[in-house]
């Protein structure tokens, strides 16, 4: 599966990148959605 358009943050100090936990709840629900039979799905993060 491939989400776009996801927010993330990026530490300036260094190169890890952060996603907050609303997003990440967020992306659960959307996998729990997720046709498993799919070879490719494609969504669209929406805030």
């Amino acid at each position: 599966m491939i989400v776009k358009s996801l927010p993330i943050m990026h530490c300036e100090n260094c190169t890890e990148y952060l996603i907050d936990d609303a997003v990440l709840y967020r992306v659960d629900e959307i996998l729990a959605r997720v046709d498993s039979g799919a070879e490719l799905e494609i969504i669209s993060h929406a805030a």
